[in-house]
């Protein structure tokens, strides 16, 4: 009896999971509106670009050296592309404020829930939300960061 993830159908939901979700963020980032302010990406997109570009380039390599083999194997090589755009998708992420609201990360907080925000010197920004509060490190131009 093969082990569950020795199967050929998990490695092809694996996949689709995958390519479903980078395609949800970019329908996602068209609902927001257009960009009024991009405060670029976050500290940690380098790593993210990088880890998804080798990823995915581990996938690229594999198809040249997969075909003519089973199912299995060109499964495998789905979910290794998927991961791989699925982290790139992650690394091209950027705080930006939209006629909806604030995106952050494939999340939208939409202006009627922002009590405030504020741009710091750190830099940062700081969203104040109905019972919540959060920062985010991000590459503020200097010009718009505030005296402090």
């Amino acid at each position: 009896m093969a082990r569950f993830y020795e199967t050929d159908w998990t490695w092809v939901v694996l996949a689709v999971c995958w390519f479903s979700l980078s395609a949800i963020d970019l329908w996602r980032r068209r609902g927001a509106g257009a960009v009024l302010l991009d405060l670029g990406g976050s500290l940690d997109r380098w790593f993210y670009l990088l880890l998804g570009g080798a990823i995915a380039a581990n996938g690229l390599v594999n198809i040249i050296y997969v075909h003519g083999t089973r199912w299995s194997s060109w499964s495998v090589v789905l979910v290794v592309l998927g991961v791989g755009i699925g982290a790139i998708a992650w690394g091209t992420k950027r705080i930006q404020l939209r006629e909806a609201g604030i995106w952050r990360g494939g999340r939208l907080i939409r202006w009627d829930k922002i009590e405030g925000y504020e741009i710091s010197a750190s830099p940062a920004l700081h969203v104040k939300t109905q019972g919540m509060s959060m920062r985010y490190c991000c590459n503020v131009p200097p010009p718009l960061r505030s005296k402090g």
